[in-house]
């Protein structure tokens, strides 16, 4: 159902493949999250009670490697910090530098530098370790990869407020700083299928393009991200952002991903109208309203409207719009198993 909605087919129902990264998975593995993000079999564990709760769902992103957002920033010299009850955090360790500290600055070899070496052995256990039957049915580590974006990668290491001046005042540092980012992604992505093999599919997170105007999204992020997808289309690309991205819809599909992860605060209908015969469209319940906080009832009535948008043709599978919250009841990710069931068949 995933492959063939995400190559803009109609399966026979609707899939819905729950959004969960490390901060969900933890808690729901009874692990402190400090625990879960650097111990190979606490990781691998914790992953592996989630899929055998729903082991007929595909989960996104699934078994995988799972550094939250600083294996990248960190191979350019960024300061990663894992904090015992949070997700691990970055250092914008180039907030004031000077702009010829940057202009310096060269893509990392992902074998050597920074925490990637680190992950890439997680990745090597993870694929040694995992049970072959969730690798087989749902496609997990051999083929699939993960990285965050180029423009996650420069506002984590830049910081946001640095970048943002960049862009109007020194243009020229932000292109180079996105050659670099970008670079970084295809390393680390290439890196990768070194050890699980030609990918299938992947996926690239860039929240902070939802921060910038259209105007310096397609003058800053979207030939980079292009490059990305270009270099991997033979493979199913999945572009994440849960940051607003209303103001980009008229752009965003010009990246090139085949299938398009939208945070919740983007009007799903609306999204379906504007690149719904382009992308897959991968959204977009909110993971920290009635998901969270509601009855079963409650999500089934949340998911009920979303389906109906962006079911037509196609081309659409159903996710949260942003990784699940910490303490949210099983019953309520069950309830939009219901919700699919009642309204996301297609008519043969």
């Amino acid at each position: 159902r995933f492959e063939t909605a995400a190559r803009m087919g109609t399966p026979d129902q609707v899939p819905f493949c729950p959004f969960v990264t490390g901060h969900f998975v933890s808690w729901f593995a009874g692990v402190e999250e400090g625990d879960y993000w650097q111990a190979f079999d606490t990781k691998l564990n914790a992953q592996l009670k989630l899929q055998e709760r729903w082991p007929d769902l595909l989960i996104y992103p699934g078994i995988y490697i799972d550094y939250s957002v600083v294996a990248e920033p960190s191979s350019l010299g960024g300061e990663a910090i894992f904090p015992r009850n949070a997700s691990p955090q970055i250092e914008p360790f180039l907030a004031a530098a000077k702009p010829e500290v940057i202009e310096a600055l060269e893509p990392p070899d992902p074998r050597k530098d920074g925490l990637m070496p680190h992950a890439l052995e997680t990745f090597q256990y993870l694929l040694d370790n995992c049970p072959k039957k969730w690798i087989d049915k749902f496609g997990y580590l051999a083929g699939s990869g993960a990285c965050i974006g180029p423009t996650d990668i420069a506002t984590l290491s830049r910081g946001y407020e640095s970048f943002s001046m960049d862009l109007y005042k020194r243009p020229e540092l932000v292109h180079h700083l996105m050659d670099v980012a970008t670079e970084t992604c295809i390393r680390y992505l290439h890196a990768q299928e070194e050890i699980g093999g030609r990918f299938h599919r992947y996926l690239i997170a860039d929240d902070a393009i939802g921060f910038v105007s259209p105007a310096h999204f397609v003058e800053f992020s979207l030939p980079y991200l292009q490059r990305i997808f270009n270099e991997f289309d033979y493979a199913i690309g999945i572009l994440h952002c849960d940051t607003p991205t209303t103001h980009l819809l008229d752009v965003i599909a010009d990246v090139g991903m085949q299938v398009f992860n939208f945070g919740p605060d983007v009007d799903a209908a609306l999204a379906k109208e504007k690149i719904g015969e382009r992308v897959c469209l991968l959204g977009n319940i909110n993971p920290l309203g009635v998901l969270l906080n509601g009855t079963p009832e409650d999500v089934e009535a949340d998911a009920k409207p979303i389906i109906e948008a962006c079911k037509p043709g196609g081309g659409f599978i159903l996710t949260m719009g942003s990784g699940t919250g910490r303490g949210t009841p099983s019953e309520n990710i069950d309830a939009i198993c219901s919700a699919v069931a009642k309204y996301g068949n297609y008519e043969k």
